[in-house]
């Protein structure tokens, strides 16, 4: 039996060898090398994002994909977020379980985020059974643990620990709140997460406790990180993080946040959030860790300091938590995602500041900058595919896409801070900007560029001078003298251009300098202008010794035309010098002020005279002296040819040095000129006389022949004077006394060569004929021909009745002519009746024709069709267009016929008519519905049918407002829908998301007409809108710098105005707690003066306006420092009761009730006192706080160790002490 089992077990062994170790086994599997995910990446510029699609050509099996990303110009690349719905599993200690209400009941998940909670204990009875579902799936996209300050000291286990890593490296997210990595034994496995999330720590507690090895990485105290506390943190970076599924704002923007801090931890992913106004502590390695942050992230583990406050969560924190949960999400079985993580967060390139010019003149004020290039995000991609069945993972190729939202516009602020940052409110598009008002006094100028998703460029700053303008005045000799002088202006500027001069005499000289000729003593004034249109004016006195004026008259001795010698007397003269000589025109000088000179020709003689100082004056004058004229005269005719017309003789005068004045023409007149035309009409000899300047005449004679002009005549002779019906033949005969006729035309327009001629007209008219002889005179004659017309005949057949019918119908013909007499009618019969009427019967439908003849024999023939029918039968039939049962309305179309007529109308059931044979009718309500056709001749016919409808759902749609007060918001819109017949399924809120059931609630922040649809199970909508415009936004509010005071300790609150532009003056009143609070004054601030303030029974009033346009309010501004101390425990209200504002140009309103803010200053039942109460703040005080900073005063009973009052031992405090320990008298050093 034993030899039996071991062959039995050999021959196991041996099958199983085969099967399982032998190469050549027959059923071994193939295997197959899947290939790599291919990946494309497209941006949408528009919307701010780009969209992924991969696709696995592998399918086998099914695979999960997590996408990494980074920019082009980063060396890593971390996973991102690729899920539109999130599930959370919370794991809380026992204590702060709120996420769920956070996410779900507060609505801060916007529908996205769902949340689970567990126990810690429970959790760590069995992880498994929390995190996987039965199939060893994961269940959830993140987990959240630590929500209570130090996660309430409890810890998961290592089996948990080790659970959550194999989560994350799944690609599934990880969140942890306060306290869940630090040095403490109470994180010693959560602190295990910390290189998924990338942070270092330090022993918080320095050395007083035992850590066992690798719970801290920085033991040593000048290495640990010290902590950050504050209760509100500032955004640090820009991205799907503060955008998504809420817009918590942009880098810079500060959110309100319970109070937390860091535990000597530094952060080396990415710094979302950091705390507000605190410095950081950068790691010693070097690797630019830092100390001050609220959140940071590494691919897809963060941690966040949330849990603090043991369950608070500000608004804003939710926020913040539900984008960190939504952003940690990153496994996603789906093959296409839109990242909005792959924002375009590069800002535009700087606008330089060219130029800033000064218009005085229109008041205003033109800034030149560059024009901005927006700079768009490069990004790199890939896609990591896992086999859900092999494990398997394969990465696609790198895929690089840029992204650019284009350029939006540019934000502007002028004020007298060298370094402002505009904020990212666009103020003009183009790089070319006009403010209203001239610059008058030094200031800056900001410009930033924005992108249309708001990011901002670096700023261009540019110090505007106003410019100091001088001249000098130069003359160019400053001796006595009678020469003139010039004055030289030379104006300069500290920083314009000088553009023109004004010289004394009211001109303008372009340019920074003028030279100005004066010949007289006086004061003379310059004005200088920059481009700025600024000004300087500048006065010189010149003194000079007048120049002497000196003159001289040259008259002839005669001005009339001769040929005798003139002589030409010279005298000069000298306003305050003696004339010595003067030179005659040959040369000679001639002692004394007057000299006589003889000129025998023409021409131009010049004469020079000089006084005792040696000036001098020329003058010279023309002499014509002309010789005895020789005049001549042509006569010239206008033709030389015997003929008949009159002849034009032209006369033309002409002299060699004289002028022609006039000519006598033949009939004895004078013409002016030296031209002259007469006209003769007869044979003759004709003599002109012309006359020069000087009276000489010349005479000239012509002889003309002209022959008499010709006679013509000419006869038109008609073949026949009888009235007659054939065409008449006109003979024209012309003639002419002494000239020959050439050709004559006939009434068509036609010229026949020759004196005579036939024309044949065949109507009567008038007929006009023209001869023309060899010389082209015309006679034209006319003549009037008679002809009788050919008769026309016509004749009317008139039936007895032109309507269908059946009775017999007489037909009467009658026939007429224009000339002759009509003597007998043809019937159809073929009868002849005498006379030009006849009448004809007929029975049947036919064509019946009849022929008219006149005492010529002329005939007409005319037809005529007459009808006559049988009677109609009339039908119509009713069809509907369903026979269904429906909501719709139901079309009924009738269509008539008749047998032998034409349907002409039908009367629909509601009583109107429809031409025609069909008539379409629309019914909503069953019933009977009746219709009537009717033919030509009037027969009818009635049909009735009976349509069955059910009615059509009517919709309806109240929108509620939860509040219809003012209100700083936000408002709840509740839509409630409703139909008569139908169930309503889904309601669409105005942001385009539909919701289930026939109500829906929609939150809103903002004015504004939001629109509400409702659908019904049908298809059926009905659309309603509804107007908020109760929400309004505080303009003056009271910010006390802290609002937890001492008793008897003062807290500066400022009087802030914001949410409100262009406002340049304001009325204000607040009331305050005179039971908890005394006022003591205020401190006003630079740009705003207040002009009236008064305060009395707990009510203060301040009048406020702003000094000059760059000080008008167009952002958050402190209008006033008020003082308050606080007197009594308690909360001590401050409430600005009562606001007037006005933008100094048209606009004056009072502020409602909720655009004026309160708040409350809580003041402590203790006083202020030093921190080891020895009566007085020294250094020592603030020793004791640095070296407990950052713990909790309460820990600290021996100590006044919270002196701000925060919970908190941190900078705050340490500055006050400081600020106590310089006031304090005795702290002499």
């Amino acid at each position: 039996m034993k030899t039996k089992k071991r062959i039995f077990t050999l021959l196991v062994a041996m099958f199983m060898f085969l099967v399982f170790v032998s190469p050549n086994v027959a059923y071994a599997e193939a295997v197959t090398t899947p290939t790599i995910p291919t990946l494309t990446a497209t941006p949408n510029n528009e919307g701010n994002y780009i969209s992924i699609n991969w696709n696995m050509a592998d399918k086998a099996q099914y695979y999960s994909y997590m996408l990494y990303s980074k920019k082009s110009n980063d060396s890593l690349f971390q996973s991102i977020p690729s899920k539109s719905n999130v599930k959370v599993l919370n794991i809380y200690p026992g204590l702060g379980n709120n996420l769920k209400t956070w996410m779900e009941t507060n609505g801060y998940g916007k529908g996205l985020i769902s949340v689970d909670q567990v126990d810690i204990s429970t959790f760590n009875s069995n992880p498994n059974d929390y995190l996987k579902d039965s199939s060893g799936n994961w269940k959830y996209d993140v987990v959240f643990i630590g929500a209570w300050n130090a996660n309430a000291t409890q810890d998961i286990t290592q089996q948990g620990a080790d659970l959550i890593k194999q989560f994350i490296q799944s690609g599934r997210g990880y969140l942890g709140g306060h306290d869940t990595i630090w040095s403490n034994s109470s994180a010693q496995n959560t602190r295990q997460f910390r290189n998924f999330v990338n942070i270092k720590i330090g022993s918080y507690y320095e050395g007083n406790y035992y850590y066992p090895t690798g719970a801290v990485d920085f033991p040593s105290a000048t290495t640990y990180p010290s902590n950050v506390v504050g209760n509100q943190v500032e955004i640090n970076k820009k991205g799907l993080l503060t955008s998504y599924p809420w817009d918590i704002g942009s880098v810079g923007t500060v959110l309100n946040v319970p109070i937390s801090h860091t535990t000597a931890e530094f952060a080396y992913g990415d710094v979302w959030l950091k705390y507000a106004g605190k410095t950081e502590t950068l790691s010693t390695d070097g690797l630019g860790g830092t100390n001050n942050f609220y959140l940071t992230t590494w691919n897809n583990t963060a941690q966040i300091q949330t849990g603090h406050s043991n369950g608070e969560a500000t608004p804003d924190e939710q926020k913040i938590l539900a984008n960190t949960l939504f952003y940690l999400a990153q496994v996603t079985e789906e093959t296409n995602w839109d990242d909005h993580k792959g924002q375009d967060l590069d800002a535009p390139t700087k606008p330089n500041i060219t130029s800033v010019v000064v218009d005085t003149a229109n008041n205003k004020t033109k800034i030149t900058f560059d024009s901005s290039r927006d700079n768009g995000t490069t990004y790199d991609y890939y896609v990591e595919a896992t086999g859900k069945t092999t494990g398997t993972k394969m990465k696609s190729d790198i895929k690089t896409t840029p992204i650019t939202s284009g350029l939006k516009g540019y934000a502007i602020v002028v004020d007298k801070n060298p370094s402002t940052v505009p904020k990212d409110i666009i103020t003009t598009t183009s790089p070319n900007y006009s403010i209203n008002g001239a610059f008058t006094e030094d200031c800056y100028i900001h410009v930033a560029a924005i992108d249309t998703v708001g990011n901002v460029s670096e700023v261009s700053h540019y110090k505007y001078v106003n410019p100091v303008l001088s001249m000098t005045l130069t003359p160019s000799t400053t001796e006595l003298q009678r020469n003139p002088v010039t004055i030289t202006a030379a104006a300069t500027s500290t920083n314009t251009k000088i553009t023109k001069i004004q010289t004394p005499d009211g001109k303008w000289v372009e340019g920074a300098t003028a030279n100005y000729v004066v010949s007289v003593t006086g004061d003379y004034t310059f004005t200088a202008v920059d481009e700025l249109g600024n000004e300087i004016t500048q006065k010189i006195t010149v003194t000079i010794k007048s120049k002497p004026v000196l003159s001289m008259i040259l008259t002839p001795s005669t001005t009339e035309l001769q040929r005798n010698p003139v002589t030409i007397t010279a005298t000069a003269t000298s306003d305050n010098t003696t004339i010595t000589k003067i030179q005659t025109a040959d040369g000679n000088w001639v002692n004394g002020s007057t000299v006589n000179y003889i000129v025998n020709q023409s021409g131009t003689y010049n004469f020079t005279a000089i006084d005792s100082d040696g000036n001098k004056i020329t003058q010279s004058i023309a002499v014509t002296i002309i010789p005895k004229p020789v005049l001549s005269m042509l006569l010239k005719p206008s033709t030389t040819e015997l003929q008949r017309n009159p002849v034009t003789i032209k006369a033309v005068a002409i002299s060699n040095n004289t002028v022609i004045t006039k000519i006598q023409t033949p009939d004895g007149n004078w013409i002016d000129g030296k031209f002259a035309s007469y006209v003769v009409s007869q044979s003759g000899t004709y003599s002109f006389t012309a006359v020069d300047d000087l009276g000489n005449k010349v005479v000239q004679s012509m002889t003309v022949n002209i022959i008499p002009k010709p006679i013509l005549s000419m006869t038109l002779t008609p073949s026949t004077t009888e009235l007659q019906r054939d065409p008449v033949t006109i003979t024209a005969a012309a003639t002419s006394d002494n000239t020959k006729i050439t050709k004559i035309q006939t009434p068509d327009g036609k010229w026949v060569d020759g004196s005579t001629t036939s024309y044949v007209v065949n109507e009567t008219g008038n007929y006009i004929f023209t001869a023309v002889d060899e010389l082209g005179n015309e006679i034209i004659q006319s003549i009037t021909v008679n002809i009788i017309p050919k008769p026309i005949l016509s004749m009317l057949l008139t039936p007895s009745t032109t309507e269908l019918q059946r009775n017999p119908v007489t037909i009467t013909a009658t026939a007429t002519s224009d000339n002759t007499t009509i003597t007998r009618i043809e019937t159809p019969d073929g009868k002849w009746v005498d006379g030009a009427t006849a009448n004809y019967t007929v029975s049947e439908t036919g064509n019946y024709t009849f022929t008219a003849v006149d005492d010529l024999g002329n005939e007409i023939i005319q037809s005529i069709t007459v009808k006559i029918i049988p009677k109609p039968v009339l039908s119509m039939t009713l069809a509907q267009s369903t026979t269904e049962l429906q909501r719709n309305p139901v079309t009924i179309t009738a269509a008539a016929t008749s047998t032998n007529t034409k349907i002409v109308k039908i009367q629909t059931p509601d009583g109107n008519w429809v031409d025609g044979a069909t008539a379409n009718y629309v019914v909503n309500e069953t019933g009977d519905y009746t219709f009537t056709a009717v033919d030509e001749l009037e027969n009818k016919i009635t049909e009735k049918i009976t349509v069955t409808i059910i009615p059509k759902p009517v919709l309806s749609m109240t929108l509620t407002p939860s509040t219809t007060i003012d209100t700083n918001g936000p408002v709840t819109i509740t839509a409630t829908a409703a139909s008569t017949n139908t169930k309503i399924v889904k309601v669409q809120t105005p942001d385009g998301k539909w919701i289930d059931g026939s109500t829906a609630d929609y939150v809103v922040s903002t004015n504004g007409t939001y629109k509400f649809t409702a659908v019904d199970e049908l298809g059926y909508e009905v659309t309603e809108s509804v107007e908020v415009n109760n929400i309004f936004k505080v303009v003056l509010n009271i910010e006390p710098e802290r609002n937890r005071i001492h008793l008897n300790e003062t807290v500066t609150a400022n009087l802030i105005i914001d949410n409100i532009k262009e406002i340049a003056a304001e009325d204000i009143r607040i009331k305050y707690d005179t039971t908890k609070l005394q006022f003591l004054g205020y401190e006003q601030v630079d740009g705003i003066k207040l002009m009236k303030s008064s305060y009395q029974n707990g009510e203060l009033r301040f009048i406020l306006v702003s000094k000059g346009l760059l000080n008008v309010v167009n952002s958050k501004t402190i209008l006033l420092k008020l003082k308050f101390k606080g007197i009594a425990p308690g909360d001590g209200l401050v409430d600005v009761t009562k606001g007037r504002v006005s933008d100094g140009i048209l606009m004056e309103k009072n502020l409602k009730d909720v655009e004026c803010g309160q708040v409350n200053i809580n003041v402590a039942d203790e006083e202020l006192i030093d921190v080891n109460d020895d009566g007085e703040f020294s250094l020592l005080d603030l020793g004791i706080l640095g070296r407990h900073l950052g713990e909790n005063p309460e820990d600290l009973p021996e100590y006044n160790a919270d002196v701000v009052l925060n919970d908190a031992i941190d900078d705050e405090d340490l500055a006050e002490v400081v600020k106590f320990m310089l006031l304090n008298p005795n702290y002499n050093f």
